[in-house]
This record gives C-alpha cells, structure tokens and sequence, in this order.
C-alpha cells in the first residue's frame, strides 16, 4: 500500500526548536532501559556550538526491527506491556530531527543507517554490530545546553541491574528512602479492541532522596518536575500526554495521596502546607491517620474552625488558646475531607453560648441567696437588671451570659458551690458579669473586670456585711 501522507523533516524540526534538548537524551535512553541490557554508555561532547552525542547498549539482540529507527507510529511490541518506557515509536524520530544538518548513524546487529544531511537515508546492511546498538548524532547546542544535556544524563535513575555511564563516569545508584506498593492507572495498548486503555494495576513506587529540585519518574525517566520532598519513581506506565512531559491533575493527585500515606510521619512541620501535600490529603485514597497527623502538624492539636457568625464563640475559643482556622485558610476539598473524618469542629460547636440546650431546674436556698446577690452586684455596678436561671446542661462551660441574664449549669458545679461567696464564686461571677463590655480579646472586657474587682474591693472594705 502506498503512503496517503509524508512528513517534513523541517517542519518536525522547527516544533522543536523551542523545547529543551534534554529530551534527546531521555528519548535515547529510555530505549536502552526497555531492553535485556547490562550496560549503558552515554559520551557528550562540545566544541563550537555543536554536541556531539552517542547512545550505546549491549543489547543481544540490538533493534529488533532497524526500520522503526525512521518510520514515525510504528506498531512495537511495548505498546502491550505496561512495564516498559516506550509506547508510540516517535523518540528517535524526534532526536533525528534535531540532527538532520549535521547527520546521525544508528548502527545495530541487523545493519546500520547513515542519516547524511545531503544524501538522505543510505543503508548498509553488511555494516553490523556483535550485540548492542549505538546511536550517533550531531546537533547544534550552547554551552549552557551542552551542560544541562550531562546534568540531565546524571539524573536518570538506571534499573538496578544496568551498568550507566556518563562521560565514561559511572552513576552511583541513587539512595531510596523508601519503596511502597499501591494501585495506579496505567496505560496499554488492547489489540483485541485495537485502541488504547487506561487500567489499574498494582505497582512498587520508589521515593529517591532530593538534594533540590524532584521529580515525577517513570522507571527511571523523569517526567515533570513537583514540589515534593522526594523524587517520585513509579514503577509502570504513567499515563502521559504526546510529548510525554504531562502528568494528569487527576493521576497526579492519587500518587501524591498514596505517598503522603506511607510518609505522613516524616513529613516536618513547615513543609506540611506544600501544594503537593495539600493535593494529596484531599483525595478519596488518603488515609484517615495522614490527613489528622498532616492537619496536626499545621493546625496543632487545639484547633478550631471559626464561624464567622458567631463572634461570642471565637473569642471564647481564642482566650482558651484554641488555634483558629478561619475560612481563607482551607479549601472546599480540604473542609469536606476533615468533615468526612470527623475531624471539624467549629468555635460554636464547642463555645456556642446562644440557646443552651438543657432542663431549667428550680433553685435551691443557697442557690437563690446568691442569685439575689448576684443581681444586687449587677444592678449597682453594671445598673442592669439581671436575670439569674440555673439549669442541667451538656454543655463545655458551667456559666453563661447574655442578654443580661446569668445562666449557671449545676450539673458542672460542686454541691457546696453555692453555701457561701467565696473566691471561686466571685470569680465565676466577675468572669461572667465581665462579658456585658465584649468579649475576652477586647480591651473593654478586661477594663470592666479590674473597675468591679476594685469596686468590690473597697466596698468589703467600708461595709464588709455587703458580702453577707
């Protein structure tokens, strides 16, 4: 069948011109990596605005098929196989592009192809290699270029049992911190449907210790770059975009959640509000025992959520040294997944002083005697008419005021509590009493409360039977 379409090699040139030539060496390596290799040796060199570049395996069997070197979508038999790197056969293509006016040599056990940047495509089948391929290629780069092309090549994480060299250097294998299993999508190519399909598929990942700028992997190339503390090596397929340097927002959020779970504990204190830690912790696969330690670890262990229409409540909750979460500083993710754990609890729910719920109860003697006293006390230092109710309640606090009225929960009361004024009681009182100026953060609040301690004071001075 004859082709329906060609390609301009110039036109595939010029969509690269502005993309970072590093991804010539990702393409090349990655193929190297998919095969039975034991050895990996990458050469760069520089001189006069120009790399020259060679990508060498001991492959046995080298390429499989040598055409797939310049045919664009060729079938390949990784598309199957969520274990390997490679998927739509168009990396050597792409680094071809970059080379064509200076030319390339890929060179195989099946034969070798000149790339010449006059003569074209010159086969020379009798030209072959024992095992093992080897890409040559010329392109023109910066210095800086040059030097980002080895700086790239150092940070790629070989399989353990492949032997990589840089510059004849050999890469020391890099340190894990820490490797886990979970579930993951992955992609793979159904020839029984004959399209491709995302799948979930358990998988180890592996955490690399960062020492500055981390990365997403996919068995050991990087793919983007993240905020995370560790670099992330996901041992399958990540489903990518095109140009292989996208990871989708949603894929991204799972991995994020499946590491936070198997690392919430050495997560520190001032990295716990990072993006990646914040996407992570609103997922449907994180755990409960991660977001309470990573929500800890922000808020404290004495946290409440303000409500904004509850005024009364948040002092409270304030002057009782509770940290408050007002509402800018969660998102609608994070608020829903403390609520699904039960883990939100406002300023009202704990302080709320509006309709107390509970059974009035009728006074005692002693209860009464220092109701009278209480409303003698109101009346001639605040000149308000003060209503005193006592009452059985499950509540947080053991008396409340409001609206000129005192109301005492005498099931969180001793019995003696109210046989005598004394220095508890007077206390509880002047507390109370305090909170017709405002609430405990204002100035006004704490003003009222020394005016009525030194009032009272002075008046057990002159007329000590005033406290009888």
């Amino acid at each position: 069948m004859k082709p329906w379409f060609a390609v301009s090699e110039k036109g595939l040139r010029d969509m690269l011109s502005g993309k970072k030539k590093t991804f010539i060496i990702r393409e090349l390596v990655q193929n190297c990596f998919d095969e039975p290799i034991t050895k990996c040796i990458v050469d760069i060199k520089w001189d006069s605005g120009k790399v020259w570049l060679s990508v060498e395996d001991d492959s046995p069997e080298g390429f499989r098929n040598i055409e797939h070197a310049y045919t664009l979508f060729a079938d390949t038999y990784k598309r199957g196989s969520p274990i390997h790197r490679g998927r739509i056969n168009i990396g050597e293509k792409l680094v071809l592009a970059i080379c064509i006016n200076y030319g390339a040599e890929i060179s195989t056990t099946k034969g070798t192809v000149e790339f010449h940047p006059t003569k074209g495509r010159i086969h020379h089948w009798s030209i072959k290699r024992e095992k093992g391929s080897i890409f040559k290629g010329t392109f023109r780069a910066t210095k800086a270029e040059y030097q980002e092309l080895i700086d790239h090549a150092k940070s790629l994480l070989p399989p353990a049992n492949i032997d990589f060299y840089v510059n004849q250097e050999k890469m020391q294998p890099k340190v894990i911190f820490k490797f886990f299993k979970c579930k993951l999508d992955t992609e793979i190519y159904d020839y029984d449907i004959d399209n491709w399909k995302i799948l979930k598929r358990e998988t180890e990942v592996h955490l690399i210790e960062s020492d500055g700028q981390s990365y997403v992997f996919e068995m050991g190339i990087p793919i983007m770059a993240t905020d995370c503390k560790w670099h992330i090596d996901v041992q399958q397929r990540v489903p990518l975009t095109l140009d292989r340097e996208s990871i989708r927002p949603s894929y991204l959020k799972v991995l994020y959640a499946e590491v936070l779970n198997n690392t919430y504990e050495s997560i520190e204190d001032g990295e716990v509000s990072t993006p990646w830690v914040r996407t992570g912790s609103v997922d449907n696969h994180v755990t409960r025992d991660a977001v309470k330690t990573i929500f800890q670890k922000r808020h404290g262990n004495n946290y409440l959520i303000e409500n904004p229409f509850d005024p009364n409540a948040n002092a409270e909750a304030i002057s009782r040294g509770h940290h408050i979460i007002r509402g800018n500083e969660l998102s609608s993710e994070e608020r829903a997944k403390m609520q699904e754990f039960d883990m939100y609890t406002t300023t009202t729910d704990r302080y709320g002083k509006t309709g107390v719920p509970g059974t009035e109860v009728e006074p005692t003697p002693e209860q009464e005697r220092f109701a009278k006293f209480a409303k003698k006390v109101a009346k001639e230092y605040l000149g308000i008419d003060l209503t005193v109710r006592f009452m059985k309640a499950n509540v947080s606090d053991c008396a409340y005021f409001g609206s000129n009225e005192l109301l005492y929960i005498v099931n969180k009361l001793p019995k003696d509590y109210f046989d005598e004024i004394n220095e508890r009681n007077l206390n509880d009182l002047l507390h109370e009493l305090g909170h017709k100026a405002g609430n405990h953060p204002d100035h006004a609040y704490h003003q009222l409360l020394t005016r009525l301690g030194a009032r009272l004071i002075m008046r057990a001075k002159k007329d000590p039977s005033y406290f009888n």
